[in-house]
């Protein structure tokens, strides 16, 4: 091989290792149009089988509450709405996984004041209680996920958590309070701006001898807004339900972002009064 053949190399080398270093580029979504993203719904199912046995549904709309207690060995309940999950599920002997949980869809518009993509956090408070029936053969996890429809009909996962888990070399089962933090971004997704961002929540308990108790709610209590891993204010950013969601109402800011001038607006403004009150001084 010749010298200007192997610094050839050596250059695609280290420029490979350049690539490879650099941070990945977050990925934007949203749409520029509303979707019509809405509904919400309860489900339980059996996991045992592939594909998952349907034991009970309900949709909206009309109700979303459903019970299913076929015998004493499984009792499951849930009730779901926008920004709220209810439920429980109790499963006593045997192999098979039960599962009891309910989504809800809304579509929210976001703008920032200065035009760049933003990342939300939303932060639901869960309580309630867990309990195992074994010590060998229970299994049980509590989990929320939160996705978005993307324009070729798949779902991205934005950021899921577990919530609670239990069973062997888990936590012990006992009392549920915990605030969940979903980060859009977490898979590396930003929202862009002014834009609409339809998405789905689901909070699902799996059990096998086993139970799960959320009846007292896992209910949203906080957003916040970042650009850049900063916190926005509230005055930096809109947002609301694109559906007129009424849950969401507390946490929507309308704030009209064209009558709040920049900063560099501001410091030329102070500059225009500094001047007009030094002109005045000079005529009197």
């Amino acid at each position: 091989m010749s010298t200007a053949m192997r610094k050839s190399s050596v250059h695609w080398f280290l420029f490979a290792l350049l690539l490879l270093s650099l941070p990945a580029t977050a990925a934007t979504i949203g749409y520029t149009a509303k979707q019509g993203w809405s509904g919400y719904g309860s489900q339980i199912l059996d996991l045992s089988t592939l594909p998952p046995t349907m034991l009970a549904s309900a949709n909206s709309p009309g109700s979303t509450e459903i019970s299913y207690s076929p015998d004493d060995n499984l009792d499951a309940w849930a009730l779901t709405v926008p920004y709220t999950f209810k439920g429980s599920i109790e499963a006593s002997g045997g192999t098979q996984i039960y599962r009891s949980g309910g989504y809800f869809r809304d579509e929210l518009f976001l703008q920032s004041r200065n035009g760049a993509p933003v990342d939300l956090v939303m932060f639901f408070h869960v309580t309630g209680t867990s309990r195992t029936d074994s010590t060998t053969g229970s299994y049980g996890l509590l989990r929320t996920a939160w996705i978005y429809p993307d324009d070729t009909g798949q779902f991205l996962l934005l950021t899921e958590a577990n919530i609670k888990s239990i069973g062997v070399n888990s936590p012990a089962p006992g009392p549920i309070d915990v605030y969940v933090r979903l980060a859009s971004n977490q898979t590396g997704y930003s929202i862009r701006s002014g834009m609409y961002f339809p998405f789905s929540l689901t909070l699902y308990g799996d059990v096998r001898d086993a139970g799960f108790d959320w009846r007292n709610t896992a209910v949203l209590t906080g957003l916040e807004v970042y650009q850049d891993g900063r916190l926005l204010d509230s005055s930096e950013y809109n947002i609301y339900s694109a559906n007129n969601t009424s849950e969401f109402a507390p946490f929507e800011n309308r704030t009209p972002l064209s009558q709040i001038p920049e900063p560099a607006s501001l410091a030329l403004l102070g500059l225009g009064l500094a001047g007009l009150a030094a002109a005045r001084r000079r005529r009197h």
